[in-house]
């Protein structure tokens, strides 16, 4: 099964064409799901070994794609008028979709039944351009977001903190293409590192330059803060909240 429930603001179900993530974001959130794969699909049985070493190991749902059509054909009538988000915790354009191609199957299928859903997209992964008509076949009879994640973080860690993910004005530049070719895109902004008020102020000023829709701003969570013994001061918290951001997550 692709399609699950999912306990996510604003959002009623999830896919995830994959578990893992290529990209191996050092503060990814998503790490927990080493727990599901452990002692599976030939990788070891010890789960915190698999949350140390992610971003080196990603199981493909192979079979649930192919699966995919019946699964979406027999979901379609409690999917209407909710929220689908593609996906919740890997990159559904991670490097091996490159070669492996299961977000294009899952949104082929998607544009073949046509469910009376809202789906929408997060990546951070210039690979998406690669799918720019399939997305604007799919936007002309169905509801159809793009959201692009976007990262600040201090210059001098950043290949250590992501080590493979496009830069940041690489992603500024794929909400630029998408927004050309008529598609309903917008920027997450996350995570947002303490210290880093003036570069999110300078994200923010282009994106709104090229009249690209903000629509969260998330900051660094308080786990990950705690273990390196950061914070944000109230001066950065009062400023950010100054910004014109749709929403901004503090947790």
């Amino acid at each position: 099964m692709l399609i699950t429930p999912s306990r996510l603001p604003e959002t009623d179900f999830v896919i995830n064409p994959y578990i893992g993530c290529g990209f191996g974001c050092k503060y990814c959130y998503a790490k927990f799901m080493a727990k599901f794969v452990a002692g599976k699909h030939g990788l070891t049985k010890d789960a915190k070994s698999l949350q140390n070493s992610w971003g080196t190991w990603v199981v493909p749902k192979t079979q649930d794609v192919k699966n995919f059509h019946d699964e979406l054909q027999r979901q379609s009538k409690k999917l209407i008028d909710k929220t689908v988000l593609l996906s919740s915790v890997t990159d559904s354009y991670q490097p091996i979709e490159a070669k492996l191609k299961l977000t294009q199957r899952v949104l082929e299928v998607w544009h073949k039944i046509k469910p009376k859903a809202r789906l929408e997209v997060l990546t951070r992964s210039a690979l998406i351009l690669r799918d720019i008509d399939l997305l604007s076949k799919i936007t002309e009879q169905q509801s159809l977001q793009i959201g692009i994640s976007i990262s600040v973080l201090p210059q001098n860690i950043f290949r250590k903190l992501e080590p493979i993910a496009p830069m940041p004005n690489t992603r500024i530049d794929i909400l630029k293409q998408l927004k050309q070719k008529g598609l309903d895109s917008y920027a997450f902004i996350a995570p947002v590192w303490p210290g880093q008020f003036i570069q999110l102020q300078k994200i923010v000023t282009r994106l709104k330059e090229y009249n690209i829709r903000i629509r969260f701003v998330e900051l660094l969570n308080k786990i990950t803060r705690r273990k390196l013994n950061i914070n944000f001061t109230q001066q950065e918290i009062d400023g950010i909240k100054d910004l014109d951001i749709e929403k901004i997550i503090l947790h």
